[in-house]
Parts: C-alpha cells; structure tokens; sequence
C-alpha cells in the first residue's frame, strides 16, 4: 500500500509540474529545492559509476 500511496504523489506531482508548464504558472520549487535534488543525483551518479553506495551531507 505504501508503494501505491508514494506512486499516487507522484503522478499528482507530475501532473502539477504539466499544468504548471502549460499554463506558464511560475514554479513552486525553491533554490534550495533544486539544490537538494541535484546533491542526490550527483549521489546517485558517483553510486552508479563506483558500483558502491554513495553519501549525501545533511542536506536538510
């Protein structure tokens, strides 16, 4: 159930995200949102080329 709860948000996300693009509405994220995105995908990269789990600083 939880699985389907998390896929539920992000469609509504997603869906938000369209509405939002279509209707030239400004974003909702903050800097520091996109700057905690981007330390985990830079994570998720360092993960998949060392084949090694990666660490994140608090990026709370």
């Amino acid at each position: 159930m939880h699985i389907r709860n998390n896929s539920c948000k992000q469609i509504e996300h997603s869906s938000a995200f369209i509405a939002g693009v279509r209707d030239a509405a400004p974003s909702q994220a903050t800097f520091d949102d996109g700057y905690r995105a981007l330390m985990l995908a830079e994570a998720a990269v360092e993960s998949g080329r060392t084949g090694k789990k990666a660490g994140v600083r608090n990026i709370a």
